[in-house]
């Protein structure tokens, strides 16, 4: 399933409105996680598809600086 940017913006609303419990009600069905890692990687399952969806690759390259 392709999700969209108001998909996402649903997820973050349902886990606003589950005030940190893990059973989430999410496009008409209600979900319940078995910890706070599942359900934020079912978020991140989310995000990724979007932005496959888009063609936004799927890393991030870092830029660091050395300080001396």
């Amino acid at each position: 399933m392709a999700y969209t940017e108001a998909d996402l913006a649903a997820w973050d609303q349902a886990v606003i409105d589950s005030r940190g419990a893990l059973q989430i009600s999410f496009n008409g069905q209600t979900v319940t996680f078995a910890s706070f890692d599942d359900r934020a990687r079912q978020r991140a399952r989310i995000v990724t598809s979007i932005n496959e969806a888009a063609g936004t690759p799927p890393y991030h390259l870092a830029v660091t600086r050395k300080f001396t």
